[in-house]
């Protein structure tokens, strides 16, 4: 038997259930406020959830082929989060495809650009930092933004980076070129 499943009223308090526990699970916030945006957005369409409402959701809107998949992961782990709780009866949710955008290539020249050092300014060798901090580990920009000089262990050679989007610490050795920059 499943739980008032046709009850409009009582979505916004699954929502909010559903909220808690993947708070609860440690999720971040910018997950969090992510899967609100995307559901509550979804339940404004509709008066019962059910396979047939979120494809027409999924295709009625008016964004990009990556933002359509990004909305539809966040329905889809609502729903079933919704089933697994026998707030729904099981369907399958399958995300809709589309064209994944060809990644620019940054060429030898653009990366020298970035790379000169402009005015001896605090501004511009910090920016000059964090580009090469950038492009010698790969790093997410809030990431990027969370490190404080401690993490930097000048001695040996060695970056810990504790802000990261898995919560696991990741340690990059540093080169000595970088090692010239960051100092």
């Amino acid at each position: 038997m499943y739980k008032n499943r046709k009850r409009v009223d009582n979505y916004d308090c699954w929502l909010d259930e559903f909220l808690e526990e993947k708070q609860a699970e440690g999720l971040s916030q910018p997950s969090l406020k992510s899967y609100q945006f995307s559901v509550s957005k979804y339940l404004k369409t509709t008066d019962v959830i059910d396979k047939a409402s979120f494809f027409a959701f999924i295709n009625n809107l008016n964004v990009s082929d990556s933002s359509r998949r990004h909305y539809a992961r966040d329905v889809r782990a609502f729903l079933y989060w919704c089933m697994d709780n026998q707030y729904l009866p099981r369907f399958k949710v399958t995300l809709p495809k589309g064209q994944e955008p060809t990644p620019k290539i940054v060429s030898k020249e653009d990366i020298n650009q970035l790379l000169k050092k402009r005015r001896n300014c605090f501004a511009e060798d910090r920016m000059h930092a964090v580009v090469c901090l950038i492009l010698a580990t790969g790093l997410r920009c809030r990431s990027i933004v969370n490190i404080k000089v401690s993490d930097i262990d000048f001695d040996n050679k060695l970056l810990t980076v504790r802000e990261v989007k898995n919560k696991k610490p990741l340690y990059f050795p540093l080169t000595d070129k970088i090692i010239k920059v960051l100092k």
